[in-house]
């Protein structure tokens, strides 16, 4: 640790604040032991012989403490004292320290059909909260959301603002992003909302004069700058140039964003160390040909870098890229050495000491693999290029002198026709250079990806090397017309041409590479074992084939105190380290092996439903998936709940009836997921008028041939994966005057001498018809339609005789006043708005019902 000293310290910290987040101690433990490391440094004897382990144990004290002042204390003034589990009515004063942003709907097959319209967030830094007696000083930012649009509201204006103010809550469903936790770590401690315009009031005719009032004018200049006079004809061209030049993630439009992610190059949009390297690369350029030493080429990367992050969206990755930039151009400053470790670490620290929340954040993750990978992992890849096609050679073509004969070739070469050599050497070497560094980056990356976001991007390093050119091409095009555009106006007209033809081509090509088979393939849930075991092959080989001679204290030449570890050994390690890897990837996607118990998951979508049925035998089958609500329910909660649950396939989909909340998601998740048909009624088709929702969905069908079937009526009972289904209503001839409501798949599951009883959305009708012909007993029912009561609901619960009961929908309980308590009387109720996706498991041992935040009891 000699050339890293600060490597045992940004360790420390970042095991304490993951430690504190997940264990949480009392700041006893911390004081306890950072007081026994205080006195062991005391002992010589011992920090000679562990100081690192010492510095990095007193660290880890230290970065437990930050996250514990940071995540886990509440100050007496914070706003957050005034949230509770339910939301209330509150008037809040403060200060508009975000730009509002209008929230678009997001686009859906059924956007037509469905409620909702453009919204507007802003953040606001509370001032005072009103009480019984008057104005309570406040404390913390908080998230306001206002249901319509808000176009006349501006960044630093002070504000009162009524709504509902709530605290955010834990994700509902397994798998779905913890929007509380990201709201944390952005210092965002509570949300606000409220339904209408007025409901925001201005209290000053002008904009409060803030600290950060030239740094806001300056971003929106230079905003306007960049993308006043472009000459494109649509906005997410220029969108792209906001989020890729500026950072302005927020603007980018939707479908760019999604063909960037399937292309596996979604990094160049998030403005971070490649973006900071672009500039520096190129100042350094600029001064060389002016003949500017290194030192004065130093300083103008670090003055051009700190302005760059200035007029950027300051977002932790540019953050982190600027801390790490300015260190680098430190040491060439003061003509230190630049132990590449030790700056990483420095840059780590000094990120941490100020969020140490940020551990916990993606993007921290992302930039810091990406700079190890790119700093250690790439130079191995250069390094066993060479060996490793020797070794192919020898073993698979049996051509031992066949590197022998490459190099004669190229001497011939070098000789008839030098300048030719010489062009084709220099493109060589770049692109082998530039994929070496994309595949470093990629390689440590990629299980951060893969655990975040459910995906894999087998191109991703060739598609990088693709984009990287012209994305560079755009940066610095676009730099430049900044510049021009405060300098010489009338110029920019001619660069502002020049930006858009580099960006139409950018998006040009990455919808070509977002095309590409298997550029973007979607997966389960990685296990931490997984992980853990590509990360010791990764580094093991960064190890073993580093281009100069390791030892265990990261010094070379060895001294004394160095133990020199032979590098066959390191290479045979990282051998059997690469075959754990590969036994490990094959088995993981068969983990899933069949487990002898039934495991039906009622989802939390609010005003819908949707329903994950895992068979013993390892198959799936879902029974509806939507929701009134105008969010893409299939995208955001079905299918990362499969992701979760490591599901790849659905086997069958049913759809009890065509209401939209029922279905709304099924595009998206098709989109996904490979699924087998979809399973109707023989009522559906009827009850689907032109124009309809439930017409539009069978027409997608039929032009992407999914295959639809209907359910036989006479066949009502049915074996799949060991599960018994029995089909209970519709049933008969059901005349054209009833409900579509009343025309749902009512089907019982039973398995090893217990059932569950799904329901749909059926009413007082088919109720009363059910009572009369079939028997009924489940010891699990999902409540007819949301729990809404008919005069039959009564005798229909109690003809069931469930042990549970399960209430889909978007009211908690306490705004719930249509008697329902009493329909289910003393049953345990699992209602999904308060309690989340409600998960029920048959086995031999009986059934258990669990909700997936909080215990039904008070229900009871």
């Amino acid at each position: 640790m000699h050339t890293a000293p600060l490597f045992p310290v940004a360790a420390g910290l970042i095991v304490g604040i993951v430690l504190d987040g997940r264990i949480q101690p009392s700041v006893f433990v911390y004081v306890v032991l950072f007081a026994l490391i205080s006195a062991l440094v005391l002992i010589r004897r011992i920090r000679a012989l562990i100081g690192p382990l010492l510095v990095f144990t007193a660290s880890l004290c230290v970065g437990g403490v930050l996250h514990l002042a940071a995540a886990r204390t509440i100050p007496a003034s914070s706003i957050e004292r005034y949230t509770g589990e339910t939301r209330r009515i509150a008037r809040v004063r403060g200060v508009v320290v975000s730009e509002p942003r209008i929230l678009d709907i997001p686009p859906s097959p059924f956007a037509r059909w469905s409620y909702g319209s453009q919204r507007t967030a802003f953040l606001l830094k509370t001032e005072s909260i009103e009480g019984l007696s008057g104005d309570i000083p406040v404390t913390g930012r908080i998230r306001v959301t206002v249901g319509e649009a808000v176009l006349d509201l501006r960044e630093n204006e002070h504000v009162e603002v009524f709504g509902w103010l709530y605290r955010f809550q834990p994700p509902r469903n397994p798998g779905s992003f913890d929007w509380s936790s990201f709201y944390r770590r952005q210092g965002v401690v509570a949300g606000l909302q409220c339904n209408h315009r007025e409901n925001v009031q201005r209290l000053d005719a002008e904009p409060l004069v803030q600290g950060h009032d030239f740094v806001t004018w300056l971003r929106t200049t230079v905003r306007g700058m960049l993308t006043d006079d472009l000459a494109t004809g649509t906005d997410e061209e220029a969108s792209l140039l906001e989020a890729m030049v500026l950072g302005h993630r927020s603007r980018l439009d939707r479908r760019l964003n999604d063909v960037f992610i399937r292309a596996g190059v979604v990094h160049f949009l998030a403005v971070s160390g490649t973006h900071v390297v672009v500039v520096m690369s190129f100042v350094w350029f600029v001064g060389r040909i002016f003949q500017r030493n290194k030192r004065q080429c130093a300083w103008l990367m670090m003055l051009t870098v700190c302005a760059y992050a200035l007029i950027a969206e300051p977002r932790p990755p540019i953050l982190r890229a600027t801390v790490i930039a300015v260190l680098f151009c430190a040491s060439l400053l003061l003509r230190r050495p630049r132990a590449r470790l030790n700056w990483i670490s420095a840059a780590a620290v000094v990120l941490l000491l100020c969020d140490p929340v940020g551990v916990f954040d993606v993007g921290f993750q992302l930039s810091f693999a990406a700079v190890l990978g790119v700093t250690y992992i790439t130079p191995a890849i250069r390094q066993a290029g060479p060996e490793l096609r020797n070794l192919v050679n020898r073993l698979i073509f049996r051509r031992p002198f066949a590197e022998q004969d490459r190099q004669i070739a190229d001497d011939a070469a070098r000789q008839t026709s030098p300048l030719a050599w010489r062009a084709r050497h220099a493109v060589q070497r770049f692109l082998l250079i530039f994929l070496a560094v994309s595949v470093g980056a990629w390689l440590a990356g990629m299980p951060v990806v893969a655990g975040y976001f459910n995906r894999v991007h087998p191109w991703g390093p060739v598609s990088s090397v693709i984009v990287f050119p012209l994305m560079y091409l755009v940066m610095i095009v676009a730099l430049i017309k900044i510049v021009v555009s405060a300098s010489f106006p009338a110029l920019s007209i001619v660069i502002a041409w020049l930006v858009t033809v580099a960006d139409r081509f950018l998006i040009w090509i990455v919808e070509h590479l977002s095309s590409l088979p298997g550029a973007s393939i979607p997966i389960a849930t990685p296990s931490w074992w997984l992980i853990a075991t590509f990360y010791v092959f990764l580094v093991l080989f960064a190890w073993a084939f580093n281009p100069r001679p390791r030892h265990l204290s990261g010094r070379s030449p060895p001294s004394s105190r160095t133990i020199p570890v032979p590098r066959h050994w390191l290479k045979l390690a990282s051998l059997f380290a690469f075959a754990l890897l590969i036994v490990t990837a094959v088995v993981w996607p068969y983990i899933r092996q069949p487990s002898d118990r039934l495991v039906v998951t009622v989802l939390s979508v609010g005003a819908g439903s949707a329903v994950v049925i895992e068979l013993p035998d390892g198959r799936t089958v879902l029974n509806d998936a939507g929701s009134r609500s105008p969010y893409d329910v299939g995208r955001n909660t079905v299918v990362p709940f499969l992701r979760h649950r490591g599901i790849t396939r659905l086997d069958r989909v049913h759809i009890s009836h065509p209401n939209l909340d029922h279905f709304s998601g099924l595009p998206s998740i098709l989109e996904e997921v490979d699924a087998g048909p979809i399973i109707i009624n023989e009522y559906f088709e009827s009850r689907s008028p032109p124009r309809s929702p439930a017409r539009h969905l069978l027409d997608l069908l039929a032009d992407r041939g999914h295959p639809v079937e209907i359910l036989d009526p006479a066949d009502r009972r049915w074996e799949l994966g060991g599960v018994t289904f029995e089909l209970l209503s519709p049933f008969g001839d059901l005349d054209e005057s009833i409900s579509a409501n009343e025309t749902s798949t009512v089907m019982r599951l039973s398995y090893a001498g217990h059932s569950m009883l799904l329901t749909g959305d059926i009413e007082e009708r088919i109720q009363r018809a059910l009572l009369e012909r079939e028997d009924l007993r489940a010891d699990v029912l999902v409540l007819p339609h949301h729990g809404s009561v008919e005069s039959s609901s009564k005798a229909f619960v109690d003809a069931v005789g469930a042990r549970a009961a399960i209430r889909s929908s978007h009211q908690r309980m306490d705004e719930t006043f249509n008697g329902l308590q009493t329909v289910v009387g003393s049953t345990p109720l699992y209602n999904t708005a308060d309690v989340g996706a409600v998960r029920v498991v048959i086995d031999k041992r009986g059934v258990r019902v669990a909700g997936h935040r909080y215990s039904p009891a008070r229900y009871r």
